[in-house]
C-alpha cells in the first residue's frame, strides 16, 4: 500500500484502487471484546466501529459480525498478551 509503482505514491491512489470490489466485510471480534483484551488505556485503542467507517463511503459495503467471537477472542489473546 505504500507504493504501487516506484513513481506512484499512496496519495496518487484512487479510493477504488484501495477498496477494489469489496462489498462485504465479515469480522470475528467485537470492539468491546477487543478492548477488554487490550485495555481502554492502551494507545492502540481507536473507538471507531468499522460500520461507521464504511458507512461514510459512497459505495455500500455490508458489515457482518461479530462472527465466531469465542474463536476470534482466542486468536487476539495470543497476539495482545
Amino acid at each position: 500500500m505504500y507504493a504501487l509503482h516506484k513513481h506512484r505514491t499512496l496519495s496518487d491512489v484512487r479510493r477504488r484502487d484501495i477498496l477494489g470490489n469489496v462489498r462485504r466485510v465479515v469480522y470475528g471480534l467485537s470492539e468491546e471484546s477487543l478492548y477488554e483484551i487490550v485495555g481502554d488505556e492502551s494507545e492502540e485503542a481507536l473507538y471507531l466501529p468499522c460500520r461507521e467507517i464504511f458507512g461514510r463511503g459512497k459505495k455500500p459495503i455490508e458489515v457482518i459480525g461479530p462472527s465466531l467471537e469465542a474463536e476470534a477472542r482466542e486468536v487476539h489473546l495470543g497476539f495482545w498478551r
